[in-house]
């Protein structure tokens, strides 16, 4: 919350006599817990609870380690090769930018924030699906259905799964 909001929200609860903390924090927007927090150390101290005396909390932010250059060249590398790898994707970066060090999730997350890619992840597929036994099963079941009148070819779509799985590329 910024000190406007908490001088808001303290004006209002010292203006109506410091009752009801719940009714103020409602009122000005602020969760009930954090400003119940915020009465109990005005209570403590006075003047070290008010927004803009005592030592306030400094910001908490990670060091960034990639940035435009880096999004670019990461851009290019996934345009040239769209089924490459985190780890090869990595290793082509450390070797574009030589006093890099970064790991796998950072890359990640900064490939789907600032590259806008998400990555999709390919399975293996059992060698059981292309059995003997699962085509054998598979024709069955459409023998099944051709003998069956009663059934409507007219509204299905049939999609072969293996294949589709195989071309799942980066978005």
């Amino acid at each position: 919350y910024t000190e406007q909001q908490k001088a808001d929200f303290f004006a209002l609860f010292i203006e109506t006599g410091g009752k009801n903390a719940a009714a103020c924090a409602r009122e000005k927007g602020i969760v009930v817990r954090t400003a119940q927090n915020w009465v109990r150390k005005y209570r403590l101290d006075e003047e070290q609870a008010l927004p803009g005396n005592g030592p306030s909390k400094p910001a908490v932010s990670g060091t960034r380690k990639l940035f435009q250059q880096h999004t670019e060249s990461l851009i290019k590398f996934y345009e040239k090769r769209p089924d490459a790898t985190l780890k090869e994707a990595r290793t082509a970066l450390c070797e574009e930018f030589k006093d890099l060090t970064i790991t796998i999730g950072a890359l990640q997350k900064h490939l789907v924030k600032h590259c806008c890619l998400t990555l999709k992840k390919l399975e293996k597929l059992p060698a059981a699906r292309v059995s003997e036994r699962t085509v054998t099963m598979r024709y069955d079941c459409v023998q099944g259905w051709l003998a069956d009148t009663t059934f409507c070819f007219e509204d299905c779509v049939f999609l072969d799964e293996a294949g589709f799985n195989m071309h799942i590329k980066r978005n």
